[in-house]
């Protein structure tokens, strides 16, 4: 439904939501959302609600112009030059370590190869913004909703919260055909649902429905105005999901197609690749490139993180972690000093650490110390447990770098960058202090939901197989 504003400049159309965001917000596309939100609860609850909250994430997008205002004209800078304005910092997508990697009121993609997971990026960022209170919207052109809810659920989202917090649309027809506005209905579900998070899967596929060829450079860059950019204003981040050119000698931090995509990206674009193939019995586990940040907090190439799948009796179990450093090679670096220097504080110290514990407390560079801990925990010496922000960590087996020897030829005779082969002791075997020196086998990591209780460690059976319909990749 399209409604008819008559000013002084003329008659424009708009959408419902447009119209109300235009005669009661000043334009202001984000603070209607917000409204609209805040309103729905209050019909609902059976109690007065507080006074509406001001939202968690920094809304970064510019203000629509109004009906009877150019959008050539100048735009007023008084508020940046005051101060009063912040540089603009990711706030989604949170990695262990607590850094954001996702912008919100901007345009980021993920793009890689296809079966690569961005999709399961995509829905970690959407899971994340429901566990922070807010909502998701999952613009769908490539799966199912069936598909698409059993991800969300694996990753530990509840069945209420996907009905009340998360959005699936699943379009067929062009979002604008003659004077009928389909994105009316987009905009409408992140009011509805109070989304910091939009995901569209995929870019090619949405801009097909829109009979937008992908190398056409006017008429891409005419649809991320129209399409990307308007949901943007709204507040939330917008994540174009795409795909890759199968050309080897074609650069690799490019999606495919016209370059104005990459040019259209306000926000942070990352390249998804698989570090070790997906497995319904092991998980797998995956890379994130930048490849371009308009705001400068992350460098062109930069690995900015590894995002790791364990299946278990519970589900799937899904850690987006900072990136374990690696050799030219691409063999994981190993500082087994920092290792032993971390296990044997966290062998000291009883209970679950959090990570900014445990690095104020050992001594050592910080990024060293961060890659140590992620190697423990890897390989099963340190448990990661789930924490109300973040994650904890506890000692599982103690680790000595008198052990960690080389592979038997390495011509080096450094262990620094080697992972010593599997021992063939029992699983359930503890060193003694009789036996110090016995190789330890780690025991499996079985990591709870996001709402195991932290310090209660549950006793829990191993299958030797994750049913096939469990989990999806």
């Amino acid at each position: 439904m399209r409604l008819d504003a008559l000013t002084s400049a003329g008659q424009f159309a708009y959408s419902a939501f447009g119209y109300i965001a235009a005669t009661r917000h000043n334009g202001d596309r984000s603070a209607c959302a917000r409204a609209a939100r805040y309103e729905q609860q209050a019909e609902l609850s059976p109690t007065p609600l507080p006074p509406q909250p001001a939202p968690r994430v920094t809304i970064t997008a510019e203000p629509a112009p109004q009906p009877d205002q150019s959008s050539w004209q100048p735009v007023d800078l008084g508020r940046i030059l005051s101060g009063e304005h912040k540089p603009t910092a990711p706030d989604l997508l949170e990695r262990a370590d607590g850094q954001m990697l996702l912008y919100a009121g901007k345009i980021n993609s993920l793009f890689g190869e296809s079966g690569s997971g961005k999709t399961w990026v995509a829905l970690l960022a959407c899971a994340q913004a429901i566990w922070a209170g807010h909502g998701a919207v999952f613009v769908d052109l490539e799966d199912s909703p069936a598909s698409v809810a059993e991800r969300m659920m694996l990753l530990g989202v509840t069945r209420d919260e996907l009905r009340t917090r998360f959005a699936y649309i699943r379009p067929s027809d062009p979002s604008a055909h003659g004077s009928t506005d389909e994105l009316a209905h987009v905009e409408t579900a992140i009011a509805a649902v109070g989304a910091t998070v939009v995901v569209i899967d995929s870019l090619g596929e949405a801009m097909s429905l829109d009979a937008v060829k992908p190398n056409e450079d006017d008429a891409v860059a005419y649809w991320h105005l129209r399409v990307a950019r308007r949901l943007a204003a709204l507040g939330p981040a917008i994540i174009l999901l795409d795909h890759i050119v199968k050309n080897r000698d074609a650069p690799e931090l490019f999606a495919i197609g016209s370059q104005r995509k990459r040019a259209a990206i306000d926000g942070h674009a990352m390249r998804v690749d698989v570090l070790e193939p997906f497995s319904r019995d092991k998980g797998g586990k995956l890379k994130l490139t930048s490849a371009k940040d308009r705001h400068g907090t992350f460098s062109r190439g930069q690995v900015v993180g590894e995002m790791t799948f364990h299946t278990s009796p519970n589900g799937l179990d899904v850690n987006l972690v900072a990136p374990v450093g690696r050799d030219e090679n691409g063999a994981v670096f190993r500082p087994t000093a920092l290792m032993e220097r971390i296990s044997r504080w966290l062998e000291d110290h009883h209970g679950a650490w959090s990570q900014n514990e445990i690095e104020r407390a050992v001594s050592g560079k910080g990024s060293a110390k961060r890659s140590a801990l992620q190697v423990l925990t890897d390989e099963g010496y340190v448990t990661q447990e789930q924490a109300q922000r973040g994650h904890q960590y506890r000692s599982a087996t103690p680790y000595r770098e008198a052990l960690d020897t080389p592979e038997t030829g390495d011509p080096t005779g450094t262990a620094s960058h080697r992972v010593p082969p599997r021992p063939t002791a029992s699983r359930d075997a503890v060193p003694t202090p009789e036996n110090d020196r016995v190789p330890r086998v780690p025991a499996p990591r079985i990591a709870g939901t996001r709402d195991a209780v932290v310090g209660q460690e549950q006793p829990q059976t191993q299958p030797d197989r994750v049913p096939r319909d469990e989990v999806i990749f």
